[in-house]
């Protein structure tokens, strides 16, 4: 593989590892938003319950407690829509957690080609080098000063 294209294909990986972050972060941030709207509704729903509570006690007309468990019914309803909810944005959460992490590992294959390919750079370099040394003093024993030896 070559350097161009495996240049290309960590540039191309990077954007798609950023582009699942991105996603990831949306997803995360709908979580949390449903896991927010769903401590609201029980929050109230454990507030107009304690309410009744209290007007029944304080004897409250048939017609008001009807009012009261048809807004209960309503609210429990509510409640459970917001639980589908909250179980769908967590397993849209997992996948794009699963499709980052995917990505991730991707990215991180190609740089550890791409460092490979450096270090086998760096070590063929060397060689070439050192051959040049042992080359440069080879010549400069046998015939130090540019005097062939007899």
């Amino acid at each position: 593989m070559t350097r161009d294209t495996l240049s290309t294909l960590i540039r191309l990986a990077q954007t798609r590892a950023e582009t699942a972050a991105r996603q990831l972060g949306r997803l995360l941030h709908q979580e949390r938003e449903v896991e927010e709207r769903l401590k609201l509704l029980t929050a109230y729903q454990a507030q107009y319950q304690a309410r009744l509570l209290a007007s029944v006690r304080s004897g409250l007309p048939r017609a008001a407690l009807q009012n009261y468990q048809a807004f209960l019914e309503t609210l429990d309803r509510a409640i459970t829509q917001c639980r589908e909810q909250l179980a769908a944005a967590r397993i849209r959460r997992q996948s794009g957690q699963v499709q980052w992490q995917g990505e991730q590992r991707t990215l991180q294959s190609f740089q550890r080609l791409e460092e490979r390919r450096r270090h086998a750079e760096r070590v063929r370099n060397a060689r070439v080098e050192q051959r040049q040394w042992d080359e440069h003093g080879a010549r400069g024993t046998a015939a130090p000063w540019g005097k062939p030896t007899e």
